[in-house]
Parts: C-alpha cells; structure tokens; sequence
C-alpha cells in the first residue's frame, strides 16, 4: 500500500528542501525597480495574464494563449509599446 504514496513523499521531501533553502534566497534577492516600474506602468508586466485570459474567453487553449501573450509581450518590450486593453 505504501508504493502508492511515493510520488506523495518524494514531493514532500523536494518541499521541505525549497523551503530551507528559500530564506537564505530571498535575502538575496534585488529587485531593479527602475526597470520594473516603467514597465508596469505602461502594462507592459501587467498585461501577460490579462491578455491571456482574454484570449482564453474568446476560445483559445490556455497553451496557445500564454504562448502568443509571451511573444506580444516581447515585442511590446522591445518596442516600448503598452499592452493595456
């Protein structure tokens, strides 16, 4: 009965080992707002989900979606363009 539980306690040792070592991580973590907020603010970061849900309403498969969303992303990135519906 235990064979079935593997998958469960591989899982729960692979969590246990992100969280110890997650602490130590984000310590280290720097974010570069100057490079962030200009984004965000235009919709440039904002705009992934959105534009991905709104495919997904209109019938596109959620794969399909996120991926076309990533590639306008990058191009509105590359060209300062914003994203905002």
């Amino acid at each position: 009965m235990q064979e079935d539980k593997e998958g469960f306690f591989d899982t729960v040792d692979t969590l246990i080992s992100t969280l110890e070592v997650s602490p130590a991580m984000l310590k280290s973590v720097r974010i570069k707002t100057d490079k962030t907020t200009g984004r965000r603010a235009n919709g440039l970061l904002a705009g992934k989900p959105t534009w991905a849900d709104y495919l997904v309403n209109k019938g596109v498969c959620f794969p399909r979606a996120h991926e076309a969303t990533g590639k306008l992303v990058t191009y509105g990135v590359k060209k300062g363009k914003s994203l905002k519906i």
